[in-house]
């Protein structure tokens, strides 16, 4: 018999894709219940493609996660403003190769 989700039953979502119906009171007499779970947290680490994807999966794992993650975020950033400083540079030596040019041109018509 078919348990409809307002009837005191619960729906287990699994990516948002596959949903899985449980009963919750009836849980103890479900022995595959853990089976759904264990399913459910392989399926998200394997379209996540992270090891972790939440503090109970590990804890310590994930703060040292998060903080290579924001290492990363500043050296790319880092990066990025390198390579604003070189373009500033190239444009203000364009800027300078011609002034250098008219100051040439200028000495030749005054001589």
């Amino acid at each position: 018999m078919a348990v409809l989700p307002g009837s005191g039953s619960g729906w287990v979502s699994i990516l948002g894709m596959l949903r899985l119906l449980f009963h919750p009171t009836g849980m103890c007499k479900m022995p595959g219940q853990g089976v759904l779970v264990g399913l459910a947290k392989s399926l998200e680490k394997l379209s996540s493609g992270f090891r972790i994807n939440r503090a109970a999966d590990d804890a310590a794992g994930l703060a040292i996660s998060e903080g290579l993650r924001s290492q990363v975020g500043g050296n790319r950033q880092a990066v990025r403003n390198a390579q604003d400083g070189i373009s500033l540079v190239q444009t203000a030596e364009g800027a300078l190769n011609e002034v250098h040019s008219i100051l040439q041109r200028m000495r030749v018509l005054a001589v």
